[in-house]
């Protein structure tokens, strides 16, 4: 294990998290704190750190060893509450074996390891299937369970039909054909056929993955550092079409439109050799299972709790956004316009689909006036972190703590407890992984280990969280955004007060996941939040008033663009899966999804297959509108803070969306954010303006 420096001081746990400072030079000792915190049936989930995959099977079989053990003795029990929470805790434990194991593959520095730690997550995943999900015995006593469930509180309830719909669901599976006359039986058989090959179509996106190979020529306008970073080979740089970071580069910063232009292709045909064949199958098989089991679309099929619940209320949310936002889209397109005129020196020009990303940064580079990398310079990763964390604290309540000797699987690696100041308690485990390493990925995210969760004697399991990145020295300016956005996942988990991990924290309602990040990307937007959080690496000075607003109007430029082209491809997901197109062919849908972008966006190469692009068939599938109702439901939380004279780095208004909206996990719906978020905002201020709107699109919808 890799431990960072060891301190070994002698704490009180309690009092100390709560009378220390978050910027404390006394650090947190991690044994002495994890024997605090068993005292008080609390207890953290690392990132585990093997020697070698002998060491981590060996680790798998213990574990799983152990969760087959306790299989036969929930049978024992007599109580149906403790039954249920006995079992929800376990099934819960198994999913947090296997988020370890995919953890284990993103941080491999060795491909293969990599690939065998993603077999070794399929394997216990696969384990728990048959050896608890299909066990009948479980199965029965959790149906008559489900059937008196009036007594058990509403969180009780969730999970109980979270349960039992999974239980239910491989039951049908895994019975034989003798008893096909059950549709119940029909759609599990089917949508395990459908999983099987949704999963064939990820690992062919492996197999055919693009490598674009450019002269350095052919790359002028990037950074030095980036092409550095860059695999070279006779002459040439390699850019992997699957990499979102280096094609985004490419499309922000290649001076060649050429270059441009191949990038945009290759990322928006990804999936091109497959798709053809796997395609079809996949959404027939999805069309098949929306018919047996009675819902309108995809969407809905694979949504739970959905705030829209109609096609027709899900084309009219979609093409209501595209009317919102047509302004400021307009406005975008005609700068992007005008500054390829200037770039070009001609007097007429067109903006094409690999041209916007291009030319807007341009534009907006000349809105900061001064060199970018010098205001880039203020802001060094560990300075920008630092007060970050401050801010969450008065804005949220949460205080971040570094472990200096917590176990990691790098030496740059930083572990930090997080706790509520309000509550005096721990509430997670977070993890910075952002310096660059051999072999890691370019992409910068949040990954979620495993969320809060309470057993029946009251022990208390935490969030585990990891932020992973790629910086040198400075975060660039087109990340802050981002990384706000990243944050806003782990606070998400953190936040959470239910005792089921499966419904806590960003296990939330998929309608509401992306809405509280975007909602913190408005951070990146406050002039005084980047002075504080800016410092000259020499001077040691923030940014000036002037270059701080500056650096909002360089940020709020391409955001109308990252809308409208969210909403375009949510456009293209429901097309492919609308009802009404249940009978057209590959050609056909995709000649659907290149009318979309030349009528709402900009004309794509005819060669290119936007439907062929991954997340329509794996990942966040049929999900591409969430983005777009996460940007709702921020406007809305916005406007509410707003109408009552709260920023979004208020306290105010962050104790409350921490208190009605993210501790509630999957229990919140969409309509709760629009009525009671709204009154309990109200009820805190003095001055409350009665008669609150909401955003006309959320509304109508």
């Amino acid at each position: 294990m890799l431990k960072r420096g060891s301190v070994g001081l002698k704490i009180c746990l309690l009092g100390f998290l709560i009378s220390r400072p978050a910027n404390s030079e006394e650090a947190l000792s991690w044994d002495q704190m994890q024997a605090e915190l068993s005292e008080r049936k609390i207890s953290l989930y690392p990132v585990q750190s093997f020697k070698n995959l002998n060491d981590s099977r060996a680790w798998i079989e213990a574990q799983l060893a152990d969760f087959e053990r306790r299989i036969d003795p929930l049978l024992q029990e007599e109580s149906d509450f403790r039954f249920i929470i006995r079992l929800a805790h376990l099934a819960d434990e198994i999913n947090s074996l296997v988020d370890q194991l995919e953890i284990q593959s993103i941080i491999s520095n060795d491909p293969l390891q990599a690939q065998l730690y993603s077999k070794e997550s399929q394997y216990a995943s696969d384990w728990s299937t048959e050896n608890l999900y299909r066990r009948e015995d479980l199965y029965l006593r959790l149906k008559e369970i489900s059937k008196k469930t009036a007594r058990f509180s509403e969180e009780d309830q969730l999970m109980i039909s979270t349960l039992f719909q999974r239980f239910e669901d491989e039951q049908y599976r895994s019975m034989k054909d003798a008893k096909a006359a059950s549709q119940s039986f029909v759609v599990a058989r089917l949508l395990a056929h459908l999983g099987t090959l949704e999963d064939e179509f990820n690992r062919s996106l492996s197999d055919f993955d693009t490598s674009l190979w450019f002269s350095g020529e052919e790359l002028q306008g990037l950074r030095p550092e980036f092409i550095e970073s860059l695999k070279y080979e006779a002459g040439r740089y390699e850019i992997r079409a699957a990499s979102w970071h280096q094609i985004k580069q490419l499309m922000l910063y290649a001076d060649r439109a050429h270059t441009r232009r191949r990038a945009q292709l290759a990322l928006l045909s990804l999936g091109a050799e497959v798709a053809p064949f796997l395609a079809k199958p996949i959404l027939q098989l999805r069309a098949e299972i929306v018919r047996l089991d009675g819902t309108r679309s995809w969407a809905f099929n694979q949504l739970d709790g959905l705030s829209i619940d109609t096609e027709a209320k899900l084309e009219r949310f979609l093409l209501n956004s595209l009317e919102a936002n047509k302004e400021a889209f307009e406005r975008e397109r005609s700068l992007a316009l005008q500054e390829k005129k200037v770039q070009l020196r001609k007097s007429s020009a067109v903006i094409y689909s690999h041209d916007w990303n291009y030319y807007l940064e341009r534009y907006a580079l000349r809105l900061l006036e001064d060199d970018p990398a010098e205001i880039e310079g203020h802001f060094p990763i560990e300075f920008v972190i630092e007060k970050t964390f401050e801010q969450i604290e008065k804005t949220f309540g949460i205080r971040f703590q570094e472990i200096h000797d917590a176990p990691v699987w790098d030496p740059q690696v930083r572990a930090y407890l997080a706790t509520s100041v309000e509550r005096s308690e721990p509430i997670g485990l977070y993890y910075l992984d952002l310096q660059p390493r051999s072999r890691k990925s370019t992409d910068f995210f949040h990954s979620s280990l495993r969320q809060r969760s309470e057993d029946a004697d009251g022990h208390l399991k935490l969030p585990t969280g990891i932020l992973f990145g790629n910086f040198e020295k400075e975060i660039p300016l087109r990340f802050l955004r981002i990384l706000f956005h990243e944050i806003g996942h782990a606070l998400h988990d953190f936040s959470s007060r239910l005792k089921y991990q499966s419904l806590s924290g960003t296990n939330s309602k998929e309608d509401f996941l992306e809405a509280f990040p975007i909602f913190m990307e408005s951070w990146a937007l406050d002039w005084q939040f980047l002075q504080r959080i800016s410092r000259h690496p020499e001077t040691g000075r923030p940014l000036s008033d002037d270059q701080a607003k500056r650096l909002v109007s360089y940020l709020q430029t391409g955001q109308a663009h990252e809308l409208q082209a969210s909403v375009v491809d949510a456009l293209v997901d429901f097309e492919i899966h609308r009802t009404a197109n249940r009978d057209k062919s590959y050609e056909e849908l995709n000649e659907i999804a290149l009318d979309l972008y030349r009528s709402h966006f900009y004309p794509l190469n005819p060669q290119t297959q936007p439907i062929a692009t991954s997340s329509h068939f794996v990942g966040y599938s049929s999900l591409y509108w969430v983005y777009v109702m996460g940007h709702e439901i921020a406007e809305l939380i916005t406007e509410v803070g707003g109408t009552y004279g709260e920023s979004p780095l208020s306290p105010r208004l962050g104790r409350t969306i921490v208190g009605r909206l993210l501790s509630r996990g999957r229990l919140l719906t969409v309509d709760q954010i629009r009525n009671d978020f709204a009154a309990d905002l109200r009820s805190q201020c003095r001055n409350g303006i009665e008669g609150l709107s909401s955003p006309k699109r959320l509304k109508e919808n």
